[in-house]
């Protein structure tokens, strides 16, 4: 619990001094309620309760800086500009069509440079729709829409902690909580070299 104590701490101070009130409210009350369900006699729940939420808030904790602190110091890069360009279609135009949000740089807020449409062939209808799946754009509206590039970081950081944590719960359930958490530590580590 003292690590999930120092990592909460850790983004408190960090968003605090960013002025990320959302992000700061949203942290105290995780590290509150672990607290509290944690070291209250009368809410005591088993480790087997409580283990899978400290993967998630760890996961999401250390995604979410790992995600934000790339974002800030490389920006994007390869493909994601063009799934957040099919974001904004989907939020703005409600549509796969790109070639007009190409056409009017609605790129420019979260992508510097010049990006040109990735696309092989128009449409039968003359329209251009990208090669990138619409999947995981879709996912991403809801936190692009509230707040724009940095939501979708989020919102990754929100996916690949729930995905960790059915990792990590599915380990247990085969293999024993040690092989849990060891299963946990090793892709949660590779996972975040990668974001750095």
């Amino acid at each position: 619990m003292a690590l999930v104590n120092a990592l909460g701490v850790y983004v408190l101070l960090a968003a605090w001094s960013a002025g990320s009130w959302w992000v700061f409210a949203a942290m105290l009350v995780v590290v509150v309620t672990l607290d509290y369900i944690y070291f209250t006699k009368k809410h005591t729940l088993p480790a087997k309760y409580i283990a899978p939420g400290v993967v998630f808030l760890l996961t999401f904790t250390l995604y979410l800086v790992s995600g934000m602190r790339s974002l800030s110091l490389v920006g994007l890069g390869g493909d994601e500009p063009h799934y957040l360009v099919i974001t904004h279609s989907l939020l703005a135009d409600h549509d796969l069509q790109i070639e007009n949000n190409h056409t009017q740089k609605d790129y420019r807020w979260f992508y510097g440079g010049e990006l040109r449409p990735d696309y092989l062939v128009r449409g039968l209808n003359g329209a251009i729709y990208s090669i990138h799946a619409p999947g995981l754009p879709a996912l991403l509206v809801p936190g692009y829409a509230l707040w724009g590039v940095h939501g979708a970081v989020a919102t990754m950081a929100l996916l690949g902690a729930l995905a960790a944590m059915a990792m990590f719960d599915t380990a247990c359930r085969v293999a024993g909580r040690g092989v849990g958490w060891a299963t946990w530590a090793v892709t949660d580590r590779k996972s975040t070299r990668l974001n750095s």
